[in-house]
């Protein structure tokens, strides 16, 4: 018997399963495989700009990230010094498959923890907890001796263009225009052999993206959204033609913050960063999310359901 399960072996299922052990809980961690304990993703960076307080809270209460950085990082440096205090962050570089290696020796050393290889399937709940919450909003009241909504209730419902997914002001099918894009073929790169020249992908996927923005800019319907910088990410070339849009104090080392701006990013929430993108697309809009390889897993799931409708 255990006291908690956590399942899922990623950041945030490791600090929980270790804190929970270390509280002198009897915990179980179940991860498909734990090879993959504390994946890291393709920029395998711990702290930093947008995250560097989260770890360093992590730290205070007990947690592992910072420790595990410490002897797995190849570099770390304070970042943004030659700005001010408040906007300076250390980031580490941590090693993409000594991180994870780390972690689960932390992991397994812990006591009143056991790691185990499996899938969830089911949850079986053996008290009548739940069915007495479930009876609470009286189905009987609701719903006929079919489990068909009651006509006098399904009446309420609004009809024709009174329906919220018929807005006109929302109605991504009627609003819909497409996007001016540009000749893709006009940003490859001339490659003879391999290794003569050097680029980054998503640098190059910048000026791309940087031209969807100004030949679309007359419309206004295409924006960029993203939990991470779109620096970080190598999008650099967007902010030759728009800036962050930002409300809020502005100060004078930030960059590319204006009250408008095409790019929604920085904001440390994949859930509401994909939703934001979501309602945007519904609007008849066009745009796109992006973020890290591990990261994305978090989201994964919510856009394969929007997709399907």
């Amino acid at each position: 018997m255990y006291d908690v399960i956590v399942v899922g072996g990623g950041h945030a299922g490791c600090e929980a399963a270790h804190i929970s052990a270390f509280m002198g809980k009897k915990t179980l961690l179940i991860t498909s495989n734990k090879k993959n304990i504390a994946d890291m993703p393709c920029n395998p960076s711990i702290g930093g700009s947008a995250k560097g307080i989260i770890v360093r809270e992590i730290d205070a209460l007990g947690g592992l990230m910072g420790i595990v950085a410490d002897k797995s990082h190849f570099q770390i440096k304070m970042l943004n010094n030659s700005k001010g205090p408040a906007v300076r962050s250390l980031r580490a570089q941590a090693d993409k498959k000594v991180y994870p290696k780390v972690m689960l020796e932390y992991l397994e050393n812990t006591p009143n923890l056991d790691i185990k290889e499996g899938m969830v399937e089911d949850l079986i709940i053996e008290n009548m907890i739940l069915e007495e919450w479930m009876k609470s909003y009286k189905p009987e009241e609701l719903f006929d001796k079919n489990g068909t909504l009651k006509k006098e209730l399904k009446a309420l419902a609004p009809t024709g263009d009174y329906r919220m997914g018929m807005n006109p002001h929302t109605n991504g099918g009627k609003l819909l225009e497409e996007l001016n894009i540009p000749d893709f073929r006009g940003y490859a790169l001339d490659i003879k052999k391999p290794g003569e020249v050097i680029a980054q992908d998503m640098m190059e996927l910048g000026y791309f993206i940087r031209d969807i923005i100004r030949l679309n800019e007359s419309k206004k319907n295409f924006r960029i959204f993203g939990p991470d910088e779109a620096l970080s990410n190598r999008l650099n070339h967007i902010f030759e033609v728009t800036n962050r849009q930002w409300n809020g104090i502005r100060y004078d080392y930030d960059e590319f913050i204006n009250p408008y701006g095409r790019v929604i990013d920085s904001v440390l929430s994949e859930h509401l960063c994909e939703g934001m993108l979501e309602g945007y697309l519904l609007t008849g809009r066009h745009g796109f999310m992006h973020s890290y390889e591990a990261f994305i897993r978090i989201v994964d799931s919510m856009a394969s359901q929007h997709a399907k409708w």
